[in-house]
């Protein structure tokens, strides 16, 4: 009957009450209902009451017009105000950072800073980006590759407003994270925050209601309206994002095509905002993983095991499924030619990820129906089919790209992992440029921060930046070099190859060294593999030892860092270069007095590694520096970047590896540091301590 379908005959309504307005004869509604499962038709009758859709019309034309008139005023009021100085005076090199940000982007530059960890970067960074943006009428898109990164741009934007800048932003979570439902299951039938959620929005007045005035929306406050309304919080922060000053999230959310918010990063909007891509070394990594699809034989499998669970309605998809698995089985086994450990050079079966595709969309609505009206209606939190048709789709479309010649130079690679149980087919992304450089070029502006862009030429390559639209900022340390000792230990090899040989002669040194500083020290290990060789052979008495674990949630790794800040026994940090305790982290002032490195952190030797240096070289001249020294060095610098917050901080940086003495090694390393290389560095350490 009409009133089972609601949705649908307002809107129909509508059209009818249009062509009524256009001077046509009363025209007549017919609502056709056609079934996905079998293609059957039913047909309802739907009469126009005139003076009722109109009105109806015409308040929805007046909350438009008054939400626009409210968003202009909103903005009339923020060009009026100047984005003031977030601390007086500025700190050496923040007015540097603010002006090169404001006065680049006013040009159309894109701008790459890079200023050393502890200068405030952060705050002089979003004031210059604020005052462009909001001269311009732009929005403002801080992005991170870690939550732990969001912190600082939280607190400079909570510091503006209290010298009286009108501002309205949000973080936006993962939908994992923000997820209120008993399981993550993004269907009516399945998640009560998701079922009728645009009547709830509007019932409660949302988003509007929440940007009264100056507002910051934080996990709180949209867990609070979410719950009261039964709205999910995920979607409610997306839909405030356009009577928004500032958005902070993950660098997906503006640049990766498969989760970018399109309605703020689609090509006829993403001119509306400036990107800020804080710690942006991490960027093209991320990048090639967002344009580097595979297909699991593991996926597959579970997929068809579970629909055959499901009952024989699905017998099509549990098919379909092994079939997949065996296309993937197959070609790993008879993968052959260059390989290194279980990874084999292959080229997809373009022709055969074609038909599998076709078969794959050709059941969806089937699937669809059968899974939300019959056999599969209870939510689920894992569907293994869908994650394996999205897997079947993005590496058909991307194997359609390929060139035909497989000789033929390309930034997608093939492939073939034979590990036993983790099967798999790949296309590689060894160069994200052509890929991320034209997503960028569509922004209203882009800058990248990081306390390590050396060289500016990989990541202006690497992210595909015009170089005659490109401004690349170099902040010299303000930290006086006296309250610094960077030593360099030769006498050590953390080569793989010598590992076990070095291993206690290791432990041994850095057991002396945590003993010669008088304060919180960080061992910062390549590989969560040597972390646990070396570990049991420490010796740190009177210590207490914090330890990153594998997949730390928030919360354990929020603890451990606050316990370097905390009074009582001096701590020692075990942790892994890259990772959330060495990159993206603001401890408290002083929380260290010793970082030791071990190792370049070169990247282990794999057949990606060796693929990405043949084309770096062959693209730019510049191969085992792109993929491997610039990689490494960078992890090096960043875990020594949280020794010195403030300028009186005191401390030292031990360099564990003979490889540090190479030239190629030294160029890549801070420009203002000085290592003294000794074969037993912890006199030198115990003197600096002494030296008051």
């Amino acid at each position: 009957d009409v009133p089972d379908w609601p949705e649908y005959v307002e809107q129909l309504e509508i059209y009818l009450w249009m062509l009524a307005e256009a001077g046509h004869a009363t025209p007549i509604g017919r609502l056709v209902l056609v079934s996905l499962h079998d293609g059957s038709r039913h047909v309802l009758g739907v009469a126009l009451d005139r003076v009722r859709v109109g009105d109806t019309v015409q308040q929805r034309l007046i909350e438009l017009i008054e939400e626009r008139e409210r968003r202009i005023a909103w903005m009339e009021r923020r060009r009026s105000r100047e984005v003031p100085q977030p601390f007086e005076p500025w700190r050496p090199g923040q007015r540097e950072i603010c002006e090169a940000v404001q006065w680049g982007l006013g040009a159309g530059q894109a701008v790459l800073v890079q200023a050393p960890t502890g200068l405030g970067k952060t705050a002089a960074a979003l004031t210059g980006a604020l005052r462009h943006a909001l001269a311009s009428d732009k929005q403002l898109f801080w992005a991170t590759a870690r939550t732990t990164q969001q912190d600082g741009a939280v607190r400079a934007l909570r510091r503006l407003s209290e010298l009286g800048l009108p501002l309205r932003s949000v973080v936006i979570r993962a939908k994992h994270k923000a997820c209120l439902n008993d399981v993550i299951s993004c269907r009516p039938e399945a998640c009560r925050f998701a079922d009728d959620y645009y009547d709830k929005l509007r019932a409660a007045g949302l988003p509007a209601r929440l940007l009264d005035g100056d507002v910051h929306l934080d996990f709180d406050a949209l867990d609070t309206e979410a719950t009261r309304h039964v709205i999910c919080p995920f979607e409610l922060a997306l839909d405030a994002t356009s009577g928004l000053d500032v958005v902070i999230g993950d660098y997906n959310h503006a640049l990766d095509p498969s989760a970018q918010i399109k309605r703020c990063f689609a090509p006829d909007h993403a001119g509306g905002w400036v990107v800020v891509a804080d710690e942006v070394h991490q960027l093209p990594d991320r990048a090639r993983d967002w344009w580097s699809p595979r297909l699991e034989a593991q996926v597959a499998r579970t997929a068809s095991q579970q629909l055959w669970l499901a009952g024989p309605a699905f017998a099509p998809w549990v098919g379909l499924a092994q079939r997949i698995e065996a296309l993937v089985t197959r070609e790993v086994a008879e993968s052959a030619g260059r390989q290194v450990g279980d990874v084999f050079l292959r080229r997809p079966p373009r022709a055969e990820l074609e038909a599998l595709a076709a078969e794959v969309d050709a059941l969806a609505l089937d699937y669809a129906w059968l899974k939300a009206e019959r056999l599969m209606r209870q939510a689920t939190e894992d569907d293994a089919w869908l994650e394996v048709a999205r897997q079947v789709l993005r590496l058909a479309a991307a194997a359609a790209t390929l060139p035909d010649d497989p000789e033929e130079p390309t930034d997608l690679v093939g492939l073939a992992t034979m590990t036993p149980g983790r099967e798999q087919l790949q296309l590689r992304c060894l160069d994200p440029s052509a890929r991320v450089g034209p997503a960028i070029a569509t922004l209203g502006g882009f800058v990248g921060l990081s306390a390590t862009l050396s060289p500016p030429e990989f990541y202006r390559d690497l992210l595909g930046l015009d170089p005659d639209r490109l401004d690349v900022v170099r902040v010299p340390s303000p930290f006086p070099p006296e309250n610094r000792a960077i030593l360099v230990a030769p006498a050590i090899s953390t080569a793989f190859k010598d590992r076990e040989a070095h291993r206690a002669p290791t432990a041994k040194l850095l057991s002396r060294a945590v003993a010669a500083t008088p304060g919180n020290a960080a061992l910062y290990f390549p590989s969560f593999a040597m972390l646990e060789d070396v570990r049991p052979l420490l010796k740190l008495p009177d210590r207490e030892v914090l330890v990153q674990e594998p997949g730390m949630d928030d919360a354990l790794r929020a603890a451990a860092l606050a316990r370097l800040g905390e009074p009582g026994p001096s701590k020692v940090l075990l942790a892994v270069l890259g990772g959330v305790f060495a990159e993206g982290i603001d401890l408290p002032p002083g929380a260290l007095s010793l970082v030791a490195v071990l190792s370049p952190a070169l990247p282990p030797v794999s057949l990606e590694r060796d693929l990405l240096r043949e084309h770096f070289e062959r693209r730019y001249g510049q191969g085992f520096l792109y993929a491997s020294l610039v990689p490494g060095l960078t992890r090096v610098v960043q875990a020594a970047g949280r020794l010195h917050r403030r300028p009186e901080d005191r401390g030292v940086i031990l360099l564990i590896d003979r490889r540090f003495r190479w030239r190629d090694v030294n160029v890549l390393l801070p420009e203002e540091w000085t290592p003294a290389y000794e074969y037993d560095p912890v006199p030198s350490i115990a003197a600096f301590f002494a030296q008051r």
